[in-house]
């Protein structure tokens, strides 16, 4: 009996621990290179914007919201069970505005991230795609306007729209390791350690 109460009492601990403090996320796509490459594991921190209450659905008190500059990990607005991690470029009533790649916020050029990956000198026009030309769009109350840091490939805002507020998981803070699996080489060399706890702006 004090075996199966310890058994118990580390799951229900775990399980609290995942649902309102803390969680690791796999990078699965190249849309936040350099910054955060495929492979990478990365902690997201929950309470920091309020974790979630399974069935429920309830929002515990967090300490603040998500501001301009967070990277977040979020839950796809278009793909139902799936996770992305994405950098928050503006908050509501704030205006973006993209001009020839070139991101302004309230009509303040935003500087890319200092490690996000070089942009390609094709300029698309804005008939046929919002990629390198956008708005100005005002953002509404309760939602967000996401970017990758890999502008010139990631989706983002700049398709899907505004991010609901709601959808928001936890603020990621670091990288763990890398775990980079290739069925050609042996699986302990696909664990990195050399990236270990990269604290995240």
């Amino acid at each position: 009996m004090e075996t199966i109460r310890l058994v118990v009492s580390v799951v229900v601990l775990t399980f609290a621990i995942k649902i309102t403090t803390a969680e690791a996320y796999r990078i699965e796509q190249s849309s936040m290179e350099q910054t955060l490459m495929p492979g990478d594991v990365v902690i997201g921190v929950k309470f920091i914007y309020g974790g979630r209450l399974p069935l429920v659905n309830v929002r515990l008190p967090g300490f603040r919201h998500p501001r301009p500059g967070d990277i977040v990990v979020v839950n796809s607005p278009i793909e139902k069970g799936i996770k992305i991690v994405k950098r928050v470029i503006a908050i509501e009533g704030q205006t973006v505005e993209i001009r020839n790649k070139q991101l302004y916020v309230d009509g303040e050029p935003v500087p890319r991230p200092e490690n996000a990956r070089p942009l390609g000198i094709d300029i698309l026009p804005r008939s046929e795609t919002g990629r390198d030309n956008l708005g100005p769009l005002l953002v509404p109350e309760g939602k967000l306007f996401l970017m990758g840091d890999n502008w010139d490939a990631s989706f983002d805002s700049r398709n899907w729209g505004f991010l609901d507020g709601d959808l928001v998981l936890a603020k990621a803070f670091s990288v763990l390791y890398t775990w980079q699996h290739e069925p050609t080489r042996p699986f302990w060399t696909a664990l990195k350690f050399g990236r270990t706890f990269r604290v995240l702006h």
